[in-house]
């Protein structure tokens, strides 16, 4: 009888075993099966993740397409209008000759137009700069080649040719010279107006509403604490520059009271 219940007792640890054993197997089965369920539930996050990302990406680039557009186009009218826009032109004085163009009205505020139109400003003085710099390339070819053709004539004694080289030097220095003149200009000239567009920002976005008959001995208390307030040099500049603005709020409200009268009087046409 002993026997036969140590037999049963071994036969029982045994299925126990067996049945911790599946256990422990159904245990992983299911660990695995819950990992991949995660696995493929953080893909769909993913990819839905990157698909927001593309299409954002895609919203952004349509954009600045956009805006891109708008500007070269505001670029083209600037180029080929009626009036001719020089490197020194300025705005104030010239946008008048734009205000029927489609184009113009294409950009969406006065402070953009007035930035594009002093970028496209900057680039005409890249390209006369860069076309006298071909003339004079132009010209110095040209020197090159006659004097290759002047060696064929009689040489000049050394005291001639000292003083034709003493002269070429000069010439030379004079160009290089009247090129670093001309960069550090243009490189004070783009910083003078970036203050300045700062100091109009400033301005525009403050604490307190500037209007086109605002006092400055009254408002410039308000942005004693900017940086851009105190970027401007001297407090006479500061002044001019304020006026400066007021006279432009004031060239915007009367743009705005024109367009508004014109639109009035095209809906009392078609009354009519």
């Amino acid at each position: 009888s002993s026997g036969i219940n140590a037999e049963y007792g071994d036969r029982g640890r045994d299925e126990r075993r067996d049945d911790r054993r599946e256990e422990r197997r159904d245990d992983r089965r299911s660990d695995r099966r819950d990992d991949r369920r995660d696995d493929r539930r953080e893909e769909r996050r993913e990819s839905r993740g990157d698909s927001r990302e593309r299409s954002r990406e895609r919203r952004e680039s349509k954009e600045a397409n956009k805006v891109q557009k708008i500007k070269d186009e505001f670029f083209e009218m600037l180029r080929n209008g009626n009036v001719k826009i020089k490197p020194d032109s300025p705005w104030n004085k010239k946008k008048k000759y734009f205000f029927e163009e489609d184009r113009y009205h294409a950009v969406g505020s006065s402070a953009l137009r007035e930035q594009y139109f002093y970028e496209f400003t900057k680039l005409l003085a890249e390209e006369k700069k860069e076309k006298k710099e071909k003339k004079e390339e132009k010209e110095s070819k040209k020197e090159e080649e006659e004097g290759e053709v002047d060696e064929e004539k009689p040489k000049l004694s050394d005291s001639e040719k000292k003083a034709l080289e003493r002269r070429e030097r000069e010439a030379a220095a004079m160009k290089r010279r009247e090129r670093i003149r001309e960069r550090r200009e243009s490189k004070e000239a783009n910083k003078v107006q970036k203050i300045k567009d700062e100091f109009f920002e400033m301005l525009r976005n403050g604490n307190v509403k500037i209007k086109p008959d605002s006092p400055w001995n009254k408002k410039k208390k308000y942005f004693f604490e900017e940086d851009r307030y105190h970027a401007v040099g001297s407090s006479a500049l500061r002044e001019q520059y304020f006026y400066e603005f007021t006279k432009l709020l004031a060239e915007e409200k009367k743009e705005k009271k024109e367009k508004k009268e014109e639109k009035e009087s095209k809906k009392k046409k078609k009354k009519k």
